[in-house]
């Protein structure tokens, strides 16, 4: 009888939409960003000190902590001609792969960033993996880590003469 009542107690985790609301959560925060709203873009995050974030590239890499992360964040938003010679920015999330558990989260995907710069149209693409943690009912980002693979692509060797 103990053990029916334990069951009928416990909520039935829902996957389906608790992944519909994590991918949400990841593109809220993109979207936040491409808005420079420096207080909506928090919101998407864990804010403890445990929060991190680590970017690699084939030339470098960086980690930083919430307290870096929010101070270099902040100062970059709130700096209009850092991102003066940018627009038509957009984010495209691809080939989710999402794995939830009560309470957090871990999501894998896709990611490509297309802007003009100065009149010149870029692209960059990396890989991401987001760890989440529910916070009072809203997924938030706790880690983040990004690989640009788009610093590892390169152009196919030029064919020599006579082939």
């Amino acid at each position: 009888m103990g053990a029916l009542i334990f069951s009928a107690c416990q909520q039935k985790l829902d996957v389906a939409k608790e992944k519909e609301a994590i991918i949400a959560a990841i593109n809220g925060e993109s979207d936040a960003y491409l808005a420079m709203d420096s207080t909506k873009w928090m919101s998407y995050w864990v804010q403890d000190p445990s929060t991190m974030r680590v970017d690699a590239s084939k030339e470098s890499y960086s980690i930083q902590n919430w307290k870096q992360l929010y101070d270099n964040m902040k100062a970059m938003m709130a700096n209009d001609t850092i991102m003066a010679n940018y627009s038509d920015m957009k984010f495209t999330k691809s080939d989710f792969n999402i794995k939830v558990y009560p309470g957090c989260a871990w999501a894998q995907f896709n990611e490509k960033f297309t802007a003009m710069y100065k009149g010149q149209p870029i692209e960059t693409k990396d890989i991401q993996l987001r760890i989440l943690e529910k916070v009072d009912g809203q997924w938030k980002i706790a880690f983040m880590g990004a690989v640009s693979t788009s610093s590892y692509e390169t152009t196919a060797p030029a064919t020599p003469a006579g082939n």
